[in-house]
This record gives C-alpha cells, structure tokens and sequence, in this order.
C-alpha cells in the first residue's frame, strides 16, 4: 500500500507539472482512473489483476472476491484441457466401440417392439437409435470414469490452494478477523419507504430504526411466482 500511495503521489506530481509547464489541462489521475487503465481494459485480461488497487477502493471484501475469481479462473484451464482431450479421445473411439457397431452395422437385422401400448405404435429398427448411441458414448465411457475422478482430486487441491492463497492475502492487508457487515439501505429505497408511510420500527439485529414492509408487498407476490412456476413445471 505504502508504494501504491507513492506511485500515486509521484504521477500527481508529473501531472501537475506538466499541466504547468504546458499551460494544457492534464488528465486526472487517481484511483479510478488506474483501475481502469491496469483492470477494466481487454488489453489487461490475460494479465494478473491489481488487487492492492481493488482493495483501496473497493475494500478487503470485494477484493478477496476477485482473488478468488482469478484464481478459479486459472485453475480451470487443466480442466478445459483435459476435458476437451476426453472429448476428441471419445469422438475417435466411437468407430472402434462393439456397442455402436453392432446398433449401426447390425441393427437393421433386429426388429424391435412398439415403444409404447397405445394403437398406433409401430415397430422400428433397431440402427434406427444409431445416432442416440453415439452421442451416449462421448458421455458415457472410461475417459469421462477418469474425467470424474480428475474432478474430485481437482476440487480438493483447488480448495486447499485457496485456503493457503486467502491466507497470504489475509496477513498481507492485515484482515485475518474480517466479518461480514451488512450494507445500510440505499437512500433512494428508504424515500420510497417513506413515500408509503410504512410503519418504523427498531431493528433488533442492527438496532436501526428502519421502515417495516409488509409481509402482502414483500414475500407473498414472491411466494405465489415461485409456486405457481414449480406447479406448471411439474
């Protein structure tokens, strides 16, 4: 932090004494505008991300966030890869494998029975499911067996390596004991409270007097969506 703040003072100063020099208007240089320049810009995605700026202005929180962000993000390239190697290994092996061979080589050879009881239903071919087969052998066969084992091993060292990586982070911004802290109202939602003349009352968790809402206007119309989308999904 203390180098973030000289950097900061350094590019004020040159700032200011080119805006001098060339009687031109310079432009700002804070915080902001070096998130933007260092983070926010697709030149910078494949570069790793200024979390001492992030913290300063966003704060510890939001800044763990995106260290955890980052390094999920990294650690799912072996996985993309491996995956995508199980994929081409299984497309390759669909003309090698007995199962498809016999449904798409053979099947015209076997009738089979209606799929259903109802009048109407006929008889159909069994290389008639060829494709079908296919499609179940790229998702269904030993290399995604060792795919889902790689899974398992990968999200055990994945968690260790964040538990190490959110303790260095923790000691260097000297946040070992960061709680969680609610976000006071926004003021546009508390004038809209009051333009309803909502009751006020004290509340018992952050000992604020906030505006009670209705239980008819705030959880019911939520209720009713979500039961009636589950019923008609059912």
């Amino acid at each position: 932090p203390d180098l973030l703040c000289q950097k900061e003072r350094e590019e004020f100063e040159m700032a200011g004494t080119s805006e001098s020099s060339n009687g031109k208007h310079q432009p700002e240089t804070n915080m902001r505008v070096l998130l933007t320049d260092q983070w926010s810009s697709l030149k910078k995605m494949f570069q790793y991300q200024p979390l001492d700026y992030i913290r300063l202005y966003f704060g510890e929180s939001v800044a763990l966030y995106f260290a955890w962000l980052g390094l999920y993000t990294s650690w799912l390239i072996p996985v993309g890869l491996f995956g995508l190697l199980v994929f081409c290994l299984s497309a390759i092996d669909i003309a090698d494998d007995q199962y498809v061979e016999d449904i798409c080589q053979r099947g015209d050879d076997y009738v089979m029975c209606p799929p259903c009881n109802v009048k109407g239903c006929k008889v159909w071919l069994l290389n008639s499911s060829c494709f079908a087969s296919k499609m179940t052998h790229l998702v269904d066969n030993v290399g995604t067996v060792l795919f889902a084992v790689f899974m398992a091993l990968w999200a055990t060292m994945f968690m260790e390596q964040w538990k190490r990586y959110q303790n260095v982070l923790a000691h260097r911004w000297n946040v070992a004991n960061l709680e969680p802290v609610d976000e006071p109202p926004r003021p546009e939602f508390l004038s809209l409270l009051d333009t309803k003349n909502y009751k006020r009352e004290v509340n018992p968790i952050t000992g604020r007097e906030e505006p009670i809402v209705p239980f008819w206007s705030r959880k019911l119309p939520v209720c009713v969506i979500t039961y009636a989308s589950v019923l008609f999904g059912v």
